[in-house]
């Protein structure tokens, strides 16, 4: 890895500072009645920023976006907003499979304090012709108050964000958790998905990173992120190292069980429960968590 390249962190957009680095798209507690455990939920974001967490991700695939009716969506932002104030930044993923809907709460998320609105691709209808993607994003774009992040999963939504849109639709950043790394540069403020490219995605000019198992792991990726900004070469290759064996151990289909089990280990009384289609914890994963907690928790 070179220094010089790591060193050169791009600029934040105009209008929104202070975006470079790590995003923890929160995990949301389901509580034994089956609702959002609001104590357990306040908690967890107390947690985070008390461990110098800056930038959060309400309503992301970690958070279980699919699995929550709009009442309970935008419950969490307001109660992300109220525990998280000024500076610290609060995004909201706007992202639904029908465009009026997406519409609405990309008006919420301005209405609600969110400081950008993360809009995932429309999904159900796979491999929409590009045209249509760009007129849905094009109507999100006029519609948004707030900078927009584009959220590319093509793994879910097969309806992969390419340069054509990004070239056609106004827009702050993208999150990409296809990990397209010749996509930097073409997406304003790009932040990839995941844990395992972190320092590489700066290298290339990437600007950040949302990593689900920093839900309950923030130290190793606050860390991380604070060697980035410093342009301390040797300290954040150590770091992708740490945080690319935890990955190993706890990524993968069951990260949203293991963050949540591990939470409850780190919290105490933090629920465990997912909704369908997601299975819950198994003997196996307890047994991993707990592992991993006595050798990445500080």
């Amino acid at each position: 890895m070179k220094d010089t390249l790591l060193g050169s962190v791009p600029p934040a957009a105009k209008g929104l500072d202070d975006m470079t680095g790590l995003i923890v798209p929160v995990v949301t507690p389901f509580g034994a009645d089956g609702c959002v455990d609001e104590g357990a939920y306040e908690r967890h974001l107390e947690f985070l920023a008390e461990r110098g967490v800056r930038r959060v991700l309400i309503n992301g695939t970690t958070g279980e976006f699919f699995s929550l009716v709009q009442d309970e969506r935008r419950r969490l932002l307001e109660l992300a907003r109220r525990r998280l104030p000024a500076p610290l930044r609060v995004l909201y993923q706007v992202g639904c499979c029908s465009l009026p809907t997406t519409l609405e709460e990309t008006r919420v998320a301005a209405d609600s304090g969110a400081d950008a609105a993360v809009c995932i691709a429309p999904y159900y209808l796979a491999h929409a012709p590009q045209a249509g993607l760009i007129a849905y994003y094009q109507a999100v774009a006029d519609a948004c108050r707030l900078p927009l992040v584009l959220y590319n999963f093509p793994q879910h939504t097969q309806n992969p964000i390419g340069p054509e849109v990004l070239a056609a639709v106004p827009h702050f950043g993208m999150k990409d958790s296809s990990a397209d790394l010749s996509l930097v540069g073409l997406a304003g403020q790009y932040y990839i998905g995941g844990d395992r490219r972190i320092v590489e995605c700066f290298t290339a000019g990437g600007h950040g990173w949302v990593s689900g198992l920093s839900n309950a792991f923030p130290e190793v990726h606050v860390s991380m992120e604070r060697a980035l900004l410093a342009s301390d070469a040797d300290r954040a290759d150590e770091l992708q190292q740490r945080i690319s064996e935890l990955c190993e151990r706890l990524a993968g289909p069951e990260e949203i069980v293991h963050a949540k089990i591990a939470l409850d280990r780190r919290l105490g009384g933090y629920p465990i429960t997912v909704r369908p289609p997601i299975v819950g914890a198994a003997e196996a994963h307890l047994e991993r968590v707990s592992a991993a907690i006595g050798r990445f928790v500080p």
